[in-house]
């Protein structure tokens, strides 16, 4: 059972706060909407979600040799610019959406640098499954695939 359309927050796009929560128009994918924060994103009204206990990782093709560590969602996501954090694409969400549907998705990835200190860690891949597992899911952490040369690095960091 679908949601009711639920109350937009003050000052978001009715617009981008439709295409959140309902997007059907698959076709249309260059557009980008700063939510700002997390609760400022729509519910889904499209897909239902399993309990988060019953998602399923799995590694994308390229880094099947990563690490796997559990990083906290928020201290993961606060790697990147404050200007980047939820800055999303409704085609991604859509996307994103879908997967976690089924139960099963991509591990985010972290790794050093981009741009900022060179020890730092930093998300290189999964903004949109983060805010997703947060804003969907309720989870407050995930598996993360982590280079086994950074691996060290991005334990030391978030104290695991």
């Amino acid at each position: 059972m679908k949601l009711p359309l639920p109350e937009k927050p003050e000052g978001v796009s009715l617009f981008f706060f439709l295409r959140f929560y309902a997007n059907t128009d698959l076709l249309t994918g260059s557009d980008w909407y700063d939510w700002q924060t997390v609760e400022d994103i729509p519910p889904c009204g499209l897909f239902d979600f399993p309990d988060k206990e019953k998602l399923k990782f799995r590694f994308a093709p390229a880094n099947e040799d990563f690490e796997v560590i559990t990083l906290p969602l928020v201290a993961a996501l606060e790697t990147m610019a404050p200007a980047d954090r939820y800055l999303l694409n409704p085609l991604r969400w859509h996307r994103v959406k879908e997967q976690l549907s089924t139960g099963e998705i991509e591990y985010p990835e972290m790794t050093l640098g981009l741009g900022r200190e060179a020890d730092s860690p930093a998300l290189q891949d999964g903004r949109h499954r983060i805010v997703a597992m947060m804003k969907l899911m309720g989870m407050v952490t995930a598996p993360f695939a982590v280079d086994p040369a950074h691996a060290e690095t991005v334990r030391n960091f978030f104290n695991c």
